[in-house]
């Protein structure tokens, strides 16, 4: 029996091949009859072309030629005709059609048909589970049933499956992702992927669905969301610390529970496409171009530079690049910006410029660093090797030199193509490096202090180099008592070592050290950054040096141009200048601003009559005003020379300091306050005497009288006084 190609189908009664067995071939149709031989032409030209003969009768249909059938159980009579055969699928058994019905031909297929190696069928291995795949194909192979070559195996290879188990880790392929329900749950959606019967590096891969679980309970804290197998179905699971197992357990992320809220993160072993997925990760982190040793950048020669040979990786790509010297005839690719093309210039050169650094806000070359600064080259190393070198872009003082960082703005070749492997510093036109930096030492963000005993290279030699002092060098150096303690003969006191007359150079004196005049300038103070132009020193407590250099906060320019302006502030808030006055005019305020103003009482001073010092002034005019003597003054006030000084109301309306006569009739009630008075009243009432008349006589001294006179000649009489009162008698 023939090996066949079996292919099974759902129905029992599909075709699935051409006969087995080729029917016989039908009789051979009769020749057609032989055209006519054309004439024979003449020589050289060719003949017509004979008709062509009649086609032969077709020969007789030949007879039908064996079908296969398959199917999941036995065939029934309706299916087939005589001689056709059936496979069933499920036992193996062979039928064959009779002119009615089947009959079994073969009893197992997958037994009783064995190869000369002792397994079923043929070179086909047929295993003993039939199941029905896509494919149609009833046959299922398994892995470990295809065994790759061997080299030395002997007569047995490797199966597949296990290439497979050994090099396949648990992981999942899709699904799994997570959704927040809202009260501190989440679902994990549906999935499938690959996991390990057991935990063992060689176990079984299995390939596994696993169903949405919609209610996943979460700790306070973090949560560990997984796949977990035991032997049975895999199932999501929790946990609060990463499973150590990851092969009967595949992780599918976190999940932070704060109590509140739910914070989700997808990660774990996702495994489609793996080597894609790690070559962009390492990308994303490395860079198209990774360098993992050599490209060491060493200087040679006087500013000439080498380079090591190099191991490059391209993502997941080894390869090798070539040390260069361009001390021994090589070249590297020198850069600068040009700013009026806006574009890089480039140049083969074999030494680096210590007088030259790139100014890339101006000008169309390098220019010169400044005096007492430092230059910058930055060192590239390309994908085949090439040595890029790009010119800093500052003048620097040698601490920041020392810590400046890569340029932003690069040629192409080194953002896309290169690597950097170096910073070299350099002091201005100076014939050796100052320092060179590796890349792959220092990461371009400041150096700490290295151990002083593992540094190299810090014994000098020549004058103004420092030495490295052993612990008994410095006790000698440290020596206080007088005595020399070293090797050196002249050595002093302490004292006398450290006076300030000992020193040497710019600072002077044996007391107090004082600074010469012109010397200490901007590049020797402790600064921590250069200046801009028109920037001044101002205290910052935060600067190792106390200051720094800042812009003029109160931005102050002086706005005076002229002799006699005035400085003030304007209606618009501006500072600028008032102009002087014109001459005799005063400056003003309206309360708000000043102004030069004519004076409202303005006029003329006169000297007139030469006043002296304490003298007057007197208005002698609308506009003028002159000087007064004192004598002047008192004619002008109607005062007499001499007259009582002036005093107060009390003392001037006093009666008693009052000098003069006055008249009654000039005062007021005089009159009526006399009438008033009683002892007026009483001393001016009538007096009668009783008496003889004739000569009184003398009268008694406290004898009051009324005293008339006649009109008659004047008696003789005699005078008596009375008091203080004078009575002349009348006869």
């Amino acid at each position: 029996m023939a090996d066949v190609n079996i292919t099974v189908t759902d129905e029992v009664a599909t075709v699935i091949e051409t006969p087995a067995t080729q029917g016989a071939t039908g009789p051979t149709g009769d020749t057609g009859d032989t055209g006519d031989t054309g004439d024979t032409g003449d020589q050289g030209i060719q003949g017509i072309q004979g008709i062509q003969g009649i086609q032969g009768i077709q020969g007789e249909t030949g007879t039908a030629g064996t079908l296969w059938y398959s199917g999941a159980g036995n065939p029934g009579d309706e299916l087939g005709v005589e001689d056709d055969m059936y496979l069933n699928t499920t036992d193996g058994t062979i039928w064959k059609k009779g002119a009615v019905s089947w009959a079994i031909d073969l009893e197992d297929i997958y037994t009783a048909h064995p190869t000369s190696s002792g397994t079923s069928h043929s070179d086909v291995v047929l295993n003993n589970t039939h199941r029905a795949t896509t494919s149609g194909n009833p046959h299922e192979v398994k892995a470990n049933e295809i065994e790759l070559d061997c080299l030395n195996c002997g007569v047995e290879g490797k199966s597949i499956e296990r290439w497979f188990d050994h090099t396949q880790a648990a992981g999942y392929f899709g699904g799994g992702e997570f959704t927040d329900n809202g009260d501190l749950t989440i679902t994990v959606a549906a999935g499938d992927g690959v996991i390990k019967a057991t935990d063992v590096v060689d176990a079984e891969n299995m390939f596994f669905l696993w169903d949405e679980d919609a209610n996943v309970t979460l700790e306070v804290g973090t949560n560990y969301i997984y796949l977990k197998y035991d032997a049975t179905t895999p199932t999501v699971e929790t946990a609060t610390d990463r499973p150590d197992d990851g092969r009967t357990n595949v992780l599918l992320g976190k999940v932070f529970n704060d109590g509140t809220n739910l914070h989700l993160f997808k990660a774990g072993s996702y495994i489609p496409e793996l080597g894609r997925n790690v070559l962009k990760r390492f990308v994303a982190e490395n860079g198209e171009i990774t360098r993992t040793s050599g490209g060491v950048i060493s200087e040679t020669g006087t500013l000439n530079i080498a380079s090591t040979d190099a191991v490059v990786w391209g993502g997941l790509t080894r390869t090798t690049t070539s040390g260069i010297d361009t001390n021994d005839g090589d070249t590297f690719e020198y850069y600068y910006y040009n700013f009026t093309t806006s574009s890089w210039v480039t140049s083969d050169e074999t030494d680096i410029d210590s007088a030259n650094y790139n100014d890339i806000t101006s000008g169309t070359v390098p220019v010169a660093i400044a005096a007492n600064r430092y230059g910058v080259h930055w060192v590239y190393i390309d994908g085949d090797g090439h040595v890029i070198v790009v010119y800093g872009q500052a003048s620097y003082r040698l601490g920041d030199a020392q810590n400046v960082q890569p340029p932003a703005s690069l040629p192409a070749i080194v953002t896309d193509f290169s690597w950097l492997a170096a910073k070299i510093v350099v002091y201005k036109n100076a014939s050796v490096f100052t320092e060179i930096e590796s890349a792959y030492d220092i990461a371009f963000t400041g150096s700490s202090t290295g151990n002083h005993n593992e540094l190299g290279g810090l014994d000098g030699g020549t004058a103004d180099e420092y030495y490295h002092a052993t612990s008994a060098q410095y006790t000698v150096l440290e020596n206080t008592s007088g005595t020399n303690t070293g090797d050196n003969s002249v050595n002093t006191t302490y004292s006398s070592l450290v006076t300030n007359a000992t020193h040497t150079g710019e600072v002077t004196g044996s007391g107090t050290l004082t600074v010469t005049d012109n010397i200490i300038d901007e590049a020797n103070l402790k600064l921590e950054a250069g200046p801009t132009n028109d920037h001044v020193l101002v205290a910052d407590d935060t600067k190792s040096g106390g200051m720094k250099w800042a812009a003029n906060s109160a931005g102050f320019s002086d706005p005076t141009t002229t002799r006699g302006d005035i400085i003030y502030r304007n209606s618009a808030g501006t500072t600028t200048r008032l102009p002087a006055g014109t001459n005799t005019q005063v400056l003003t305020s309206d309360g708000t601003d000043i102004s030069w103003e004519t004076s409202a009482g303005g006029g003329t001073v006169t000297t007139a009559n030469t006043p002296v010092d304490d003298d007057f002034a007197k208005f002698t005019g609308s506009t003028i005003i002159e000087g007064r003597s004192y004598s002047e003054v008192r004619t002008d006030l109607n005062v007499a020379d001499g007259a009582t000084a002036n005093s107060s109301n009390a003392t001037l309306l006093a009666r008693a300091n009052h000098t003069g006569t006055q008249t009654a009739s000039t005062i007021s009630d005089f009159d009526t306050e006399v009438a008033n008075n009683s002892a007026v009243t009483a001393n001016t009432a009538k007096v009668t005497y009783t008496g003889v008349a004739g000569d009184h006589g003398t009268a008694a001294t406290d004898q009051i009288v009324n005293v008339s006179y006649g009109t008659g000649a004047a008696p003789t009489a005699s005078t008596t006084t009375i008091g203080s009162l004078y009575i002349k008698y009348t006869a």
